[in-house]
C-alpha cells in the first residue's frame, strides 16, 4: 500500500492518500508555541457515493500524539494513553537518532530505524522483515513524499502509520540538532 502525502513533505502536517486520490489519514499539528498535539484521523468511506461513483471519506479521530520536549511525549490511542518512553524502547546509535522498538497489537516487535537518508519499520526478530518504508521527496522539493506499507504491515496499518508520524518527527528533530 503506498501511502502519497499531501501539504509538502511533514508528516504532522498532511493527508495520506492512495495513488487514486482517495485520503486514508489526515494529520492536523495546529501551531502553539508549547505542548503541540497531533491529530491522526482515519478517513471513514461514506456509504452514499455522489452521483459520479467516486469514493467520498470523512474523517474520524483515531490517535493523538502530544509532544513534549522535556517530559515524555503522550500517545493517545483506542482508547488507551501511554507515554512514549514505556511504549518505545531506543536501542543503537545513529547520526540522526536511535531506533525505536515497540510491541504492536498483534504481539509482535518492532523496530523503526532513523538512517540518514531513510526512515524504514522492520520486524524485531531473526528475520528483519521490512514492514514500512518512508521515501522522501528529493532534497524535500521535488515529487511525492510517500509511505509504504508492505504486505507484512497491512494488517495493522493504523500502528503503522502513528508510529511512523511519531518516528518521522523524531528522526527530523534529529537532523535539525545534526546541522548546528
Amino acid at each position: 500500500m503506498k501511502l502519497i502525502l499531501s501539504e509538502g513533505y511533514e508528516p504532522k502536517n498532511a493527508t495520506l492518500s492512495l495513488q487514486n486520490g482517495q485520503p486514508m489519514y489526515y494529520a492536523d499539528t495546529p501551531l502553539q508555541l508549547i505542548n503541540r498535539t497531533t491529530t491522526i484521523y482515519r478517513a471513514e468511506l461514506n456509504q452514499v457515493q455522489p452521483m459520479d461513483g467516486s469514493p467520498q471519506s470523512q474523517f474520524a479521530p483515531m490517535a493523538q500524539i502530544e509532544w513534549h520536549k522535556f517530559d515524555s511525549t503522550i500517545l493517545r490511542f483506542d482508547g488507551s494513553e501511554f507515554d512514549t518512553d514505556s511504549l518505545f524502547r531506543t536501542t543503537g546509535f545513529g547520526w540522526y537518532g536511535s531506533s525505536r522498538i515497540f510491541v504492536a497489537p498483534d504481539g509482535k516487535e518492532y523496530k523503526w530505524k532513523l538512517g540518514t537518508w531513510d526512515l524504514s519499520l522492520y520486524t524485531n526478530d531473526g528475520s528483519k522483515q521490512l514492514v514500512a518504508e518512508y521515501h522522501r521527496s528529493w532534497l524535500g522539493m521535488f515529487g511525492d513524499s510517500w509511505l509504504e506499507i508492505y504486505p507484512s504491515g497491512t494488517h495493522m496499518t493504523d500502528i503503522v502509520v502513528i508510529t511512523f508520524i511519531y518516528a518521522e518527527k523524531i528522526w527530523r528533530d534529529k537532523k535539525r540538532t545534526r546541522r548546528r
